[in-house]
């Protein structure tokens, strides 16, 4: 683990908390704002993830970005930090939501 893994999972935690703060503005509830905004977070780091694996292997065929097998250790961290980050903040949302 280095410090562009724990970047990545305090970046994702911003978009994360401002796509909530966005959806309880218009109407929604906690939780269900914070999980919009931890798959819009995960879903930015999977699909640059899978970009970044899809150069390195040449494009060919076009699943080849989805080969967990070829990504790199830090590749794998650098969406497994967000994805664990933004579980745990939506956990939080929603113990919040039902109190």
């Amino acid at each position: 683990m280095n410090a562009s893994n724990l970047a990545h999972a305090g970046l994702a935690l911003g978009v994360q908390i401002i796509t909530a703060l966005i959806a309880v503005a218009f109407g929604a509830d906690l939780f269900v704002g914070a999980l919009m905004g931890a798959l819009l977070a995960v879903g930015f780091y999977l699909g640059r993830e899978v970009a970044q694996a899809e150069r390195r292997a040449g494009g060919a065929p076009w699943w080849i970005g989805f080969d967990f097998r070829l990504w790199s250790e830090d590749a794998l961290l650098d969406l497994i930090c967000p994805a664990v980050a933004c579980a745990a903040a939506c956990g939080i949302a929603f113990i919040v939501s039902r109190i």
